[in-house]
């Protein structure tokens, strides 16, 4: 508004606000956009808080009125005066705030609140049973595991007598060798739970991957022999230890195995080895002989609970490499499956 308080520019915001164009609007008065009740009140305020501030510094004014629509429809409105100074002389600008649309967003605002806080207390409920199960789960299996590790043990050892054939023996092994592994596993989810809480960190040491290959290999012998595969080894000469979690490295070497033996056809080969890369890097990789995938999404498949539909395959010529970067170990290594 110019020092008259005529309207000498309109925004299209406030076009919408008043439903009035900016054409059909200049050269009115900012009391036209009033209630007539409340017309001469606020034209005497503005014209006031025009003349009583004439300096240089700028003057805001706060006041809580209602407006009216074109249509006739009243809504308060916040409106702030403020006094400027321009070269062509002093104007007054109206901020004007839909006071509905203030209160309905802070309305918004504090339902979202709410609904955040509902979210939040729901999440850390379900935390809490999933950690409850998983204590409960652990305690519940670890005891018919732990019975299953000491019968087999005590047949291993022959503490009543011969067991017979030498196979069975070995049989017997392994089957210790895997109660002994699953009870790991079953350690290793206490271990993350406690980890989440904060109460525990990952054992990190010197973990020599020529045992480590051997030991994983041996357990999963049985289900090579099932199917006839070839299960091969090769690993450098030169190969050094690597700093990391030793049951995490025999878990991701059971896992691509199972992986390798699963979607190998009888009769192929399985080759696990172990290379040095440079001085930081080591190459642990399992390559099967199975038919390779396409059409996948292949971020989705480094994730848990996802499979592979056999539908989705492809000649072995055009194989897709899948790289699983394994955490926790340094120098860094990657288990490669192809």
């Amino acid at each position: 508004m110019d020092s008259q308080l005529k309207i000498i520019e309109f925004n299209k915001t406030a076009e919408e606000m008043f439903g009035w164009k900016a054409s059909e609007i200049l050269d009115l008065r900012l009391k036209d956009l009033l209630p007539i009740n409340s017309k001469d009140n606020h034209d005497d305020v503005a014209r006031n808080f025009m003349h009583t501030h004439t300096g240089t510094h700028r003057f805001v004014l706060d006041r809580t009125v209602e407006a009216r629509h074109r249509d006739g429809h009243l809504f308060k409105v916040r409106i702030s005066l403020s006094r400027v100074i321009l070269d062509t002389g002093p104007v007054v600008m109206a901020i004007i705030r839909d006071v509905y649309e203030i209160e309905r967003m802070n309305s918004r605002l504090l339902e979202l609140s709410r609904d955040l806080q509902k979210q939040t207390r729901a999440a850390e409920e379900a935390n809490e049973a999933k950690s409850q199960f998983l204590a409960t789960m652990s305690h519940e299996l670890r005891t018919p595991l732990n019975a299953i590790i000491g019968f087999s043990q005590m047949i291993e050892e022959e503490v009543f007598g011969p067991v017979g054939h030498e196979k069975y023996k070995g049989y017997v092994g392994d089957i210790h060798k895997s109660g002994q592994h699953l009870l790991s596993l079953i350690n290793d989810v206490l271990d993350l739970s406690r980890l989440e809480h904060g109460e525990d960190s990952l054992t990190m040491e010197p973990v020599d991957l020529r045992p480590a290959i051997a030991k994983a290999l041996i357990q999963m012998r049985p289900l090579a022999i099932q199917k006839k595969l070839r299960l091969r080894i090769k690993i450098d000469r030169d190969l050094a230890p690597i700093q990391g979690n030793r049951r995490a490295i025999h878990q991701i070497l059971l896992n691509l195995l199972s992986n390798a033996i699963k979607f190998s056809a009888k009769g192929k080969r399985i080759l696990v080895s172990a290379k040095r890369e440079d001085a930081n890097h080591i190459t642990l990789s399992v390559e099967d002989q199975a038919v390779a995938f396409r059409n996948i999404k292949l971020p989705c498949l480094a994730g848990p609970f996802n499979g592979l539909k056999k539908t989705a395959t492809m000649p072995m010529k055009t194989v897709w490499a899948l790289a699983l970067p394994f955490a926790n170990a340094s120098p860094t290594i990657w288990a490669v499956l192809l």
